[in-house]
């Protein structure tokens, strides 16, 4: 039986690369990514360039890749796509707060220069385009459009619908990101055998960076509510999957435990790895400078 072909393909500033970082870890020659980010929306590939892209990497079985949309081979089926969407209120502030760290010319440097009510006014309220024409700056809202920038005149949301009951979508909220890890061990444990890992989390929602009646201030806002639907459908995406693949409550809660503990296991690694090698280096010069005097 051929194995199956799982395609991570995320908007930008979503945080869905995050399972690519995963699966190099525990599918490290069955994984590939093509490091691509920063090139325009006329660059995204197309179902025949999908295609082609499986073709030439046969012993590839995890894709993860900016370019690569939902425009997939879908007639092919051992082809599954994994998608990850974020709450588009998260997804603008992270927008904003990297392209005034970051600095660089490749994701709305207008920004750099306003406030973040000014920004929202102007990109998001007003659907102005940033003077870049990038991946980064061309789908901060409407994320459907990136999902199937081929199809213009068609429904997404209905396309989405389809290839969730094809069973050639797995539709996830990051923000359900353990969750989501969890459901995948148990939907495909030879493949996802352990999803636990040691990341840290995003520096833009680590801190109160940006005052929550701000944000509030613009979450019903016309422009992003086909983004609010998106994400909305990939939380009952998550919770009808649960419900599908464990027991119970009980089931499913034992396992997030399980999985919580075996992250913390990492984490606790990574420390105590870490300490060791300050160690070492401190040792190490401490050696070189009592040599000195020999």
């Amino acid at each position: 039986m051929k194995e199956l072909v799982f395609i991570n393909t995320h908007p930008p500033r979503v945080g869905g690369g995050c399972l690519l970082l995963v699966m190099l870890g525990i599918q490290t020659k069955k994984t590939v990514y093509d490091g691509m980010i920063f090139q325009s929306k006329k660059e995204l590939l197309t179902e025949k360039e999908v295609k082609k892209f499986l073709k030439i990497n046969p012993t590839k079985f995890f894709i993860s890749s900016h370019r690569i949309t939902m425009e997939v081979p879908l007639n092919d089926e051992n082809v599954k796509v994994i998608s990850f969407v974020r709450n588009p209120v998260n997804k603008i502030r992270s927008h904003y707060l990297w392209s005034r760290k970051v600095k660089a010319d490749d994701e709305f440097p207008e920004a750099r220069e306003m406030s973040f009510e000014s920004f929202v006014d102007k990109f998001v309220r007003g659907k102005s385009n940033s003077r870049v024409e990038t991946l980064l700056s061309s789908f901060m809202i409407k994320q459907e459009n990136f999902f199937f920038p081929n199809y213009k005149n068609k429904n997404k949301s209905r396309l989405i619908e389809e290839m969730i009951s094809k069973n050639k979508l797995l539709l996830f909220p990051v923000e359900e990101f353990n969750s989501a890890c969890v459901l995948l061990e148990r939907m495909f444990p030879k493949f996802f055998t352990d999803l636990s890992f040691t990341l840290d989390s995003n520096w833009t929602t680590k801190r109160k960076l940006i005052k929550k009646k701000l944000l509030e201030s613009f979450s019903k806002s016309e422009s992003i509510q086909d983004d609010h639907k998106l994400w909305n459908r990939s939380l009952t995406f998550l919770k009808e999957n649960i419900n599908k693949y464990f027991d119970d409550e009980k089931d499913f809660q034992d396992s997030l435990l399980n999985f919580k503990k075996r992250c913390l296991k990492k984490k606790i690694g990574q420390i105590q790895g870490n300490i060791i090698n300050k160690i070492s280096l401190v040792l190490t010069k401490f050696t070189i400078k009592i040599w000195k005097f020999f």
